[in-house]
């Protein structure tokens, strides 16, 4: 309730969610606007315009991931594969709309891609639709572990008689088991909030 925090222009914090549940009240009743820093959950926003998240929800990034693919390899083989269960559903309708966007803005055909839903334990209808003569991007934003254990032990027993690409969430990183020696294999690339520079001079000199 201090007279400095009622003047503020901008709360970033706290750190702890009791905390912040404190001071995002106050800073409604003030109409402050307020950052929580280190939050993932999503329903801290729910119904506080004045709040704001640090770390965006990995779905809302699909519009930039398009631009990124497509910018970095035009004229590869897009494969957008999830299995049929209802909570990936929502995953597989974000990004094939924002790949169907991305390429309408560079003039192309915005069907230039392929979706595939898919039995969470097999992943044998991937095959089919790789090619040998384009990189093979395939996009699989899934968090079901078995899901995602297969496809990339399918794609592994593939890797030398296809170029691929692997575009998954930052979920999998802390999946149990998974092979370094697949995610090299694979060029695989994980969505994430930030990446950390370590040739740069300024960060080599920190750590």
């Amino acid at each position: 309730q201090s007279e400095n925090l009622s003047a503020a222009d901008l709360i970033i914090g706290p750190l702890y969610s009791r905390s912040f549940e404190t001071v995002s009240r106050y800073a409604a009743s003030r109409k402050i606007p307020v950052v929580n820093p280190m939050t993932r959950r999503p329903e801290v926003l729910l119904g506080k315009e004045h709040v704001f998240k640090a770390y965006a929800e990995p779905m809302y990034k699909l519009g930039s991931l398009s631009d990124f693919l497509l910018d970095h390899y035009p004229g590869g083989n897009y494969i957008v594969i999830n299995t049929t269960s209802t909570r990936e559903k929502d995953a597989c309708e974000l990004i094939t709309d924002a790949l169907a966007a991305s390429l309408r803005v560079r003039g192309m055909n915005d069907t230039a891609f392929t979706e595939l839903r898919v039995p969470r334990t097999t992943a044998s209808a991937l095959q089919p639709r790789l090619k040998k003569d384009s990189l093979n991007i395939v996009i699989a934003l899934s968090r079901d572990q078995i899901f995602v254990f297969n496809l990339l032990r399918k794609l592994y027993a593939l890797r030398e008689s296809y170029p691929l690409l692997v575009v998954g969430l930052p979920d999998w990183v802390g999946f149990s088991g998974l092979d370094p020696e697949y995610m090299m294999a694979l060029n695989l690339h994980i969505i994430q909030d930030s990446w950390v520079d370590y040739r740069d001079p300024s960060v080599r000199d920190f750590v």
